[in-house]
């Protein structure tokens, strides 16, 4: 319904889409770049929630969607709607931090009371090189991420399986995975403006609804088929996870599914709210790209697989299995609600 409605959206007020219009992370209007996020009590997350860990979200998925365009955020609005013991000094202490933290600095905003908490963010910032969009990915063009991910379907059903049960007050993976890890993840700021300065990435966004539906949705700006190859995603940590929770007698998630019984591949795939990024390079580009990040950054970024041209009627978004099958990843993603 919701991808449903912005389809229409952009129907209306953008048809051929382009980075001054509605489709990517951002839009551009010369100079700014302008992103915004909204988040919700009871959808993106539980009234028990520590405050500061669904700002940071907040924030997080904001500057997120900035660095997938390759600018910097540097101005903010903020829209709150809450109770009053939520416009504490520590909220504003909270939201001080935030934007110190990340070089941004409140402009305005409004707030009003509301029996339940929904925060909106808009951010605007430049471009220091290239705008980085969802639609230049050709054929023949590597798939990379950024980092690992695959953990946060796992946070979100121990969280949500703690706030269902007022005895429990403890992690049960405490030590291994942090109670609030999916609200903390953090933005790839930092390496978008240097994927924007190469001048050699094809296309780009971030992980916030899942590996499966953004990379359908890249394919689909790009007029590609993306294959993402089982054997190129790293796994091995979500397996660690999958066996933890197995030992703990299983979890149940949001949709009722034991997250214990998931396979790795499918929590790969399927991961939301991660922020990392996901791009494309040019073949003869990829190689140097890596050195050039190793160097800069001290880090390595992922391959995970390659653009193809793509055939009308078939899917822009598919897993490549070890046994050589293909499948659509188009619905593998996040579901947003509590």
């Amino acid at each position: 319904m919701e991808l449903s409605f912005i389809h229409n959206l952009q129907s209306h007020f953008n048809p051929s889409g382009g980075v001054d219009g509605i489709g990517d992370d951002g839009v551009f209007v010369s100079p700014y770049v302008y992103v915004s996020d909204t988040v919700v009590e009871g959808v993106h997350f539980h009234p028990t929630t520590p405050r500061k860990h669904v700002l940071h979200y907040l924030f997080t998925s904001n500057i997120s969607d900035m660095a997938a365009m390759g600018a910097r955020a540097e101005h903010g609005i903020l829209n709150i709607s809450a109770p009053v013991e939520f416009l504490s000094r520590e909220t504003a202490s909270t939201i001080k931090e935030l934007c110190d933290g990340n070089g941004i600095r409140l402009i305005g905003g409004d707030t009003c009371g509301g029996s339940s908490i929904v925060l909106s963010l808009t951010l605007f910032g430049r471009a220091e090189h290239n705008i980085l969009t969802r639609s230049g990915a050709t054929a023949g063009d590597i798939i990379f991420i950024s980092r690992p991910i695959g953990l946060t379907n796992i946070a979100l059903a121990n969280e949500t399986q703690l706030s269902r049960r007022s005895h429990e007050t403890s992690n049960p993976l405490e030590g291994e995975l942090d109670l609030y890890y999916h609200y903390n993840r953090p933005p790839e700021m930092n390496l978008g403006l240097h994927l924007a300065a190469t001048g050699v990435v094809t296309s780009c966004m971030d992980i916030s609804d899942g590996l499966g539906i953004d990379l359908t949705r890249l394919g689909k700006s790009s007029g590609v088929r993306c294959v993402v190859h089982e054997d190129a995603l790293p796994l091995e940590h979500i397996a660690t996870m999958v066996d933890r929770v197995q030992k703990l007698g299983g979890m149940i998630g949001v949709d009722g599914t034991d997250v214990g019984k998931v396979s790795p591949l499918e929590h790969c795939l399927s991961s939301g709210q991660e922020f990392a990024l996901l791009f494309t390079v040019a073949p003869q580009e990829a190689y140097g790209l890596q050195e050039h990040l190793r160097t800069a950054l001290g880090r390595e970024i992922i391959p995970v697989g390659w653009c193809e041209e793509y055939a009308e009627g078939g899917h822009h978004g598919v897993v490549c299995r070890k046994d050589g099958t293909t499948e659509s990843i188009a619905n593998r993603g996040w579901i947003h609600g509590i």
